[in-house]
């Protein structure tokens, strides 16, 4: 499973994670630095890809 394309989601210009396309799909990841905030709230994913 090849990546095809990894991009960067910023959040209020905070990164907030990567955004990455397989052939079979598409995938989150959170980024590690937000992910022990005390003000930390989930987002939602439900977004269209365009």
């Amino acid at each position: 499973m090849d990546i095809w394309v990894r991009s960067k989601v910023l959040f209020w210009g905070s990164l907030v994670g990567h955004l990455e396309k397989y052939d079979n799909g598409y995938r989150f990841t959170y980024d590690s630095k937000n992910l022990s905030g005390e003000s930390v709230r989930p987002i939602s994913l439900s977004f269209s890809l365009f």
